[in-house]
C-alpha cells in the first residue's frame, strides 16, 4: 500500500461536475476539490468564531441594559416609598383634624345612641 490516507468517494450531479471542471482549469481535480473543502471548513470555523464573539458582545450589552433597568427600578421603589410615607403622614393629619368635638366625645348611655 503506497497511500495510507483516508479517502472519500462521492457521487455528484452532472451539472455540479461540469461547474467544477470549468472552474478548476488546469489544476489537478483531487487537489482542487481538497482545496475547496478545506476553504469551506475554515470559513465555517471563522464564521462560528465570529458568531461566538458577536453573541458574547450581545450578551454583555444586554447585561448592561438590565443593570441599568435594575438601578432605575430601585430608584422608582425609593420614590414610591417616600410617597407612601408622605401619604401615611397626611392620612394621620386628616384623622386628627376629623376627631370628634368635645361635645361629641361626652359619653352617652348605650340606650341613648339614637339621640344627638
Amino acid at each position: 500500500m503506497l497511500y495510507n490516507v483516508p479517502h472519500i468517494s462521492i457521487r455528484i450531479d452532472q451539472e455540479l461536475y461540469d461547474k467544477i471542471e470549468g472552474i478548476r482549469g488546469d489544476e489537478d481535480r483531487t487537489a482542487y476539490i481538497k482545496k475547496v473543502l478545506v476553504a469551506h471548513i475554515e470559513a465555517q470555523n471563522t464564521a462560528s468564531g465570529t458568531q461566538g464573539n458577536t453573541d458574547v458582545t450581545h450578551l454583555e450589552s444586554e447585561i448592561e441594559y438590565l443593570k441599568k433597568k435594575l438601578d432605575e427600578a430601585g430608584q422608582e421603589r425609593q420614590d414610591l416609598m417616600k410617597l407612601l410615607n408622605q401619604e401615611q403622614s397626611l392620612h394621620l393629619q386628616t384623622q386628627r383634624q376629623l376627631m370628634p368635638t368635645p361635645e361629641e366625645i361626652t359619653k352617652k348611655a348605650w340606650w341613648k345612641f339614637w339621640k344627638y
